[in-house]
């Protein structure tokens, strides 16, 4: 519908709204002639609102719309909502707002508006429009805290002034002015770099400037190099990152604080320079390194060197110093390195060969604030020999990793929780010296050498639940697994199977079993009743009579009695021929069973048992006739 008023013809549309709030319209467009345009705030009794011309998201819903002859703009006080475009008006000369509006004010020249920006619900002023286009100098009022987005589109000021130099700016706000086609990059309003020349490769911030844009960095741009006296926020490196730009970063300033955890946000960074004399940090090669040269904090995660020797005299691996490296495969560490910190080498998929330092007594633990074990997630990593002096290998140390042997050192006390847990390990030799492990520090060890009355905690090491499980009441992971029980002082050892398909409820005798010493086997056999697989249950048997005998009170006598000949086979489909022949000692094979056996046996070409088997049979049928007779 068209509306007349003062002279003006507008077209309007009714507001959607809630019932309560009453029929309410917006201008959608405007026909006049007049020199003076007067924007309405009723129609028919009802409120006028909303002003607009031009869609928020900037496309203009009429792009001919144009008044030339238009000199003076009077904005009613019920709007509430402008979307114009300031070129609308190229002769515009001044704007009057009646002073009851609420959410608009002027100077004549600019229109203002109060926003909620930056804090929730405090409402600030902000730069809306620039109608009077035309002028040498415009200055921004410096109660003005930001400056909206295409505020100054069309307008051809050749200078704008900022007296605030904090104020907060949109990235399109001078989109379209001369003032930014014409200027000189990069361009600084106030303390903040604002625009840069895409295309340069070299980008030198100027000394006066003490922050960015949010935007200054997009997809095209191609900045390789930053000169700065100061590190860019977390919202930049944002922008950097999804830009892919900026290789080399030359910090300028000796006093300015670099915040580690932001400079290692950089994905992109192949080397990193600090000006010398900085007060706690310097560069060797484009590496980051503490100012006394005995920390070695940061090694750019995109520099692509395959080889690094960390320098002689280098004391301490900081924190996440190579986390997430791309490149590196090969480190050389020195014998000065004494300490490791927390996810040094985290995530560093290409990284399979590790030379370290014979010095280091600890590899820490991951933590609940800095989570990541030293080596967790280094895929290539394939194989590892542990200082010699080590005493600790912390949780989640070779987490995920692509670990697939590992050389554990004489002077190991203890393996904190996980940190084996890698899919490629399945057998593990721990030393004698290796008094305690953590909960699923073995996850996929299938076979484990240890000695007896060490490794406390080896049945949870390898059964329990995944680390990230949700389900707190879930079932552990059970799986099968051997355990090779070697003796201190002795070459003697035996084999104590764990069963895949023992009951979960059976796993405190396991644990009773293990951590006492020796191994109270008593409680180990208590688990044979437990197992529900037959074969499981057939080899477990089978391991503990050549344990511990044949005798009356062995709890497998009676089972060992039914099922003599499966026993018996197996050994020799396994060519197991001392496992067999001392089973044959034990007199469970029955004369019928003994003859099934010697055909297997010669079929197998083992002969020695073939033998004996004759042996034994021709014993138990001389007996059998003695008894007849």
């Amino acid at each position: 519908m068209m509306y007349e008023y003062r002279g003006s013809s507008f077209q309007l549309e009714e507001i959607h709204s809630w019932p309560s709030r009453g029929t309410r319209y917006q201008i959608t467009d405007i026909r006049t002639a007049s020199p003076d345009l007067w924007i309405p705030d009723t129609y028919g009794g009802s409120q006028v609102e909303a002003w607009a011309m031009e869609e928020e998201k900037g496309q203009f819903k009429n792009r001919k719309s144009s008044f030339p002859d238009v000199r003076v703009l009077y904005i009613s006080k019920g709007i509430s909502e402008i979307f114009i475009r300031n070129d609308m008006f190229p002769n515009l000369e001044r704007v009057e707002i009646d002073a009851d509006n609420e959410t608009f004010s002027t100077d004549g020249r600019l229109i203002f508006a109060k926003e909620s920006r930056r804090y929730y619900g405090k409402k600030e002023k902000w730069l809306k429009y620039c109608p009077v286009c035309e002028g040498d100098v415009v200055v921004i009022p410096d109660d003005v805290k930001g400056i909206s987005a295409r505020a100054f589109y069309g307008t051809r000021y050749r200078q704008i002034q900022f007296p605030d130099a904090e104020i907060e700016i949109d990235s399109e706000a001078f989109e379209g002015s001369i003032w930014l086609e014409k200027g000189v990059y990069p361009i600084v309003i106030g303390d903040m770099l604002y625009k840069i020349d895409q295309k340069a490769e070299c980008l030198e911030i100027p000394k006066s400037v003490r922050r960015f844009h949010a935007n200054l960095f997009n997809w095209n741009s191609r900045t390789k190099k930053i000169i700065s006296p100061f590190l860019p926020n977390l919202t930049v490196v944002s922008e950097i990152n999804k830009a892919g730009c900026c290789r080399s970063l030359e910090i300028t300033s000796a006093q300015t604080n670099i915040n580690l955890r932001t400079l290692r946000k950089l994905e992109t960074l192949e080397e990193v320079v600090i000006t010398s004399g900085h007060k706690r940090y310097q560069t060797r090669d484009g590496v980051v390194f503490s100012a006394d040269g005995k920390k070695l904090v940061y090694y750019p995660s995109s520099r692509k060197n395959t080889r690094y020797e960390i320098p002689d005299g280098v004391q301490k691996i900081e924190e996440s110093a190579f986390a997430s490296q791309k490149y590196l495969k090969e480190l050389v560490m020195p014998d000065s390195v004494c300490t490791l910190g927390t996810r040094a080498f985290y995530d560093c998929k290409a990284l399979d060969t590790v030379q370290l330092s014979s010095n280091i007594r600890e590899i820490p633990d991951s933590n609940a604030y800095q989570k990541g074990g030293v080596f967790q997630g280094c895929q290539n990593l394939e194989r590892i020999r542990l200082p010699w002096k080590l005493e600790y290998l912390g949780s989640y140390a070779f987490y995920r990793s692509g670990l697939k042997e590992i050389t554990l050192n004489s002077d190991l006390q203890q393996i904190g929780e996980y940190a084996l847990m890698a899919k490629g390990l399945t057998t593990i030799r721990i030393p004698e010296s290796v008094k305690r492990l953590g909960k699923g520090s073995l996850f996929y060890v299938d076979h484990v050498h240890a000695y007896e009355g060490s490794a406390k905690g080896l049945i949870s090491a390898v059964n329990t639940t995944e680390p990230d499980t949700k389900d707190k009441s879930a079932n552990v992971v059970w799986t099968r697994f051997v355990i090779t029980v070697l003796h201190r002082n002795s070459k003697q050892q035996e084999e104590l199977l764990i069963p895949a398909s023992l009951k979960r409820s059976a796993a405190y005798h396991l644990d009773m079993a293990w951590n006492s010493e020796p191994v109270d086997y008593e409680e180990y056999d208590e688990c044979l009743d437990m197992i529900s697989q037959s074969e499981e249950k057939l080899e477990f048997a089978r391991r503990g009579i050549l344990r511990q005998g044949a005798g009356e009170n062995s709890p497998y006598t009676e089972f060992i009695r039914r099922m003599s000949y499966k026993i018996g086979a197996g050994f020799l489909e396994e060519g197991e021929e001392k496992e067999f022949l001392d089973f044959l000692k034990m007199d469970f094979l029955s004369a019928d069973s003994l003859t099934k056996l010697l055909r297997l046996s010669n079929q197998k070409g083992m002969t020695v048992c073939s033998a004996y088997i004759m042996e034994m049979r021709n014993k138990k049928e001389q007996k059998k006739a003695g008894f007849r007779l």
